[in-house]
C-alpha cells in the first residue's frame, strides 16, 4: 500500500503507538489502524485511516473518552497515508485507555508474559523500561534472572534446586508485576495464583472451569488494595524470604517472597523432584498453593470455589479449553454465554477480532461497568436469537442478563462500587416489576407480543444513556479519575419513557401477570 516515512515512525514510537497492519503489507482495501502499544499482540486501536476510490485518504479517531469503540471521522480528502495518520494523532483522545491498560498490565503481568515469550513487537530501545515494569526481559533469561543451570543449590542448603519450566518463568515474572502493582512488599501466594491464569495449560484451565479466571482473581485483588483488613491471613509477610534463598544464586536480590509463597515454590520443586521431572511447572505450583492455608486459598473462596474442587479438575483432566465447562452457579443455560464472557472464558462473537481481544484480555471486568457491558451484550443477544435487526427488545434482554449474572458473581460486580451502589438500578427496577430474562426471552421466541417499530435507533438509546460521566475530580483528560459508568438505570428509564419495543414487552408482561 505505502511505506511510512521515518519521521512518522519515530513520532509513533515516541507516543507508544504503531500501525496495524503494517502499511507496506496491507492491501489497498485494508483499513490501517493506529494502536496503543501496550506490549501485547494487536495493541488497542485509537483510530484508523482508509483509502477511497478516488485515491484520497480519510481519518477516523477516538475523540470521545470513555466510548472505547466509537471512532468519528476527523478529516477526509487527504493526499497521503502519512497525512491521514497525522490527523488521527492530532485528534485522538485516549488518556483513559492508556491509564486503564497500564493498571491492568501491572496487575496481570501481561507485559511481562509477552515480553518473556520474545514478542517481536517489543522495541529494542524499550528493553530498559520493560525490565523496570516487571523484569520481563530478565525473567525470560536474557539478563540472568533464572538461567538454566544443572548444579544450582538453594542458598544455605545442599538441596539442589529444580528450575521452573519456560511457562513458569513467565508466571514468576507476572507475579512480580502483580506484587508491584498492588504495592506488595513481597510476592504473595495470591500473586502466584493470579499469575498462573496468564499462562496456557492444565493449571489455568482447572482454575477457569471453577470460575477462578484472570478476570475474577484480579478483580478481587484490586478490590483489596490499600485495605488493612483486606486478608484474613498475613501469608507469612513478616517472614518474607529473599528470592535467592528460594531460587538459588541467580534469584534477583531485589525480590522477596512471603513465607507462604516461598513454601509453595519449595513444595513445587519437591513435587517435580519426586516425579523425576527436570523442571517444575504450573501444575506443580498450583498443587502446592492449594495444599496450605494461605491467601491463594482465601482468594479461591471469594470466587466461590475450593482447593479440593480445583484439585478434582486437575486429577480428572476435565479442564476445558473453551469455557464450556464450569461449576454449577444456579444460572439458567441461556445465561451461560453471558457469564462466560464476564469471566473471560469466551469472547463476544459479534465483535471484530481486535475488539474481542480488548474485552477479553488483561482481566477487564465488565461487571464493574454495567452500562458499557449492557451495550456490548445487546448485540450479542440479537445474534444469539438469530435476529438480523437489533431492537430495544435486545437492550432489554441485555440489561436483564447482565443483572442476573452479576447477582451470582458479587465479587466482580462489587469492584469499584459506589455507596450506595445504584449501577444495576435498571435490572433491579425490572425485577421489581416481576420481569426476568427468561420471561422476556420466552415472549420473544414464542411470538407472544406484537411489536411495532422503535421510535429511535438502538445506537441512539445506548449512546444517550450509557455515555460515561466525569469522575469525582473531573474526567481523565483533565487529570481526574477515569469516566464513571452511569449504570443501567438511565437506560431503562429512557426505554420505558419512549414508545419502544422494550416498553411494549414490559407492558404486555406486567399486564399478563396482573390479570
Amino acid at each position: 500500500m505505502a511505506v511510512v516515512d521515518r519521521s512518522l515512525t519515530r513520532l509513533l514510537n515516541q507516543r507508544w503507538l504503531f500501525l496495524s497492519p503494517e502499511p507496506e503489507r496491507a492491501a489497498a482495501t485494508d483499513a490501517v489502524y493506529v494502536c496503543v502499544d501496550d506490549g501485547l499482540p494487536g495493541g488497542v486501536p485509537i483510530g484508523h485511516v482508509t483509502l477511497s476510490d478516488t485515491g484520497t485518504w480519510s481519518a477516523y479517531a477516538r475523540v470521545r473518552p470513555g466510548r472505547v469503540f466509537a471512532e468519528d471521522e476527523v478529516s477526509t480528502g487527504l493526499p497521503s497515508l502519512e497525512d491521514a495518520v497525522r490527523a488521527v494523532l492530532e485528534h485522538a483522545r485516549y488518556d483513559d485507555v492508556t491509564a486503564d491498560l497500564e493498571s491492568l498490565d501491572r496487575g496481570a503481568g501481561c507485559l511481562a508474559e509477552y515480553a518473556a515469550r520474545g514478542d517481536e513487537r517489543v522495541y529494542p530501545e524499550r528493553e530498559s523500561e520493560i525490565r523496570l515494569r516487571g523484569d520481563a526481559v530478565s525473567a525470560a533469561g536474557r539478563g540472568g534472572w533464572l538461567h538454566s543451570r544443572t548444579s544450582k543449590q538453594r542458598k544455605g542448603s545442599m538441596e539442589a534446586i529444580v528450575e521452573p519450566d519456560w511457562k513458569t518463568v513467565g508466571i514468576l515474572g507476572a507475579a512480580r508485576g502483580g506484587a508491584l502493582a498492588t504495592d506488595g512488599a513481597a510476592i504473595g501466594t495470591e500473586h502466584l495464583l493470579a499469575a498462573i491464569t496468564t499462562s496456557k495449560g492444565a493449571a489455568r484451565e482447572a482454575l477457569a472451569d471453577e470460575g477462578a479466571t484472570q478476570t475474577a482473581l484480579l478483580a478481587v485483588i484490586r478490590g483489596r488494595m490499600g485495605r488493612d483488613d483486606a486478608w484474613s491471613g498475613a501469608d507469612g509477610a513478616e517472614e518474607s524470604v529473599g528470592a535467592q534463598d528460594v531460587l538459588g544464586e541467580d534469584g534477583d536480590r531485589r525480590d522477596r517472597f512471603t513465607g507462604a509463597a516461598a513454601g509453595a515454590l519449595t513444595a513445587a520443586m519437591g513435587q517435580a523432584r519426586r516425579e523425576g521431572a527436570a523442571k517444575f511447572g504450573a501444575v506443580h505450583l498450583l498443587r502446592a498453593l492449594l495444599a496450605e492455608d494461605n491467601r491463594a486459598v482465601e482468594l479461591l473462596g471469594v470466587c466461590g470455589t475450593s482447593p479440593q474442587a480445583v484439585r478434582d479438575r486437575l486429577d480428572s483432566g476435565t479442564g476445558s479449553t473453551g469455557g464450556v465447562g464450569g461449576r454449577e452457579d444456579g444460572l439458567a443455560p441461556h445465561l451461560h454465554a453471558t457469564r462466560d464472557v464476564l469471566l473471560g472464558r469466551a469472547p463476544y462473537r459479534h465483535l471484530p477480532l481486535w475488539k474481542r481481544w480488548l474485552v477479553k484480555s488483561a482481566g477487564n471486568n465488565l461487571a464493574s461497568k454495567p452500562a458499557w457491558w449492557a451495550g456490548m451484550e445487546t448485540y450479542e443477544q440479537a445474534r444469539r436469537l438469530g435476529d438480523r435487526a437489533v431492537g430495544t427488545e435486545h437492550v432489554l434482554l441485555a440489561v436483564l442478563a447482565t443483572h442476573e449474572v452479576a447477582l451470582r458473581y458479587p465479587h466482580l460486580a462489587g469492584e469499584n462500587a459506589p455507596a450506595p451502589d445504584t449501577r444495576y438500578a435498571g435490572g433491579e427496577r425490572l425485577a421489581g416489576l416481576g420481569i426476568d430474562y427468561a420471561s422476556v426471552r420466552d415472549a420473544l421466541t414464542g411470538d407472544r407480543v406484537r411489536l411495532t417499530t422503535d421510535a429511535r435507533s438502538v445506537a441512539w438509546y445506548l449512546d444517550e444513556a450509557t455515555t460515561p460521566g466525569p469522575g469525582p475530580e473531573g474526567s481523565a483528560d483533565s487529570g481526574g479519575e477515569s469516566p464513571v459508568d452511569p449504570g443501567t438505570g438511565p437506560l431503562v428509564e429512557i426505554l420505558l419513557k419512549e414508545e419502544t419495543r422494550a416498553r411494549q414487552i414490559v407492558e404486555a408482561l406486567t399486564a399478563t401477570s396482573g390479570a
